[in-house]
């Protein structure tokens, strides 16, 4: 009698895993309001360069307090983003993992060239 289930079982378990990746893919597509992939990396490739340049450049972290919303503003406009886009970007992005993980690991290679 067991023999005769698993066969049955494994079809089962097959369809049960094809439906929840189908349901990941469906989870990850980025909604028209949301930065697409490539260009989340620009926007955090720079945002990582700049907090480079101002820990560079000042040691004091006071001073470089006072120079890191300048700088954001700057790399804001270039991506013609606003701080609340940002945050609604960066709120898409965490809640789904793959995704930014993709994301992170972009901005890893570009950073590293």
């Amino acid at each position: 009698m067991q023999k005769k289930l698993r066969p049955l079982f494994l079809l089962c378990a097959f369809f049960l895993c094809a439906c929840g990746n189908n349901q990941v893919e469906k989870e990850n597509v980025i909604p028209p309001d949301i930065l697409k992939q490539e260009q989340m990396v620009a926007l955090l490739k720079d945002l990582q360069m700049a907090e480079a340049a101002i820990s560079l450049r000042n040691q004091d972290t006071t001073n470089a307090r006072s120079l890191a919303p300048g700088v954001y503003k700057f790399v804001f406009e270039k991506h013609k983003i606003t701080p609340a886009q940002f945050e609604n970007n960066m709120s898409f992005y965490t809640s789904h993992p793959v995704l930014m993980h993709k994301v992170y690991q972009e901005v890893s290679d570009e950073l590293g060239k």
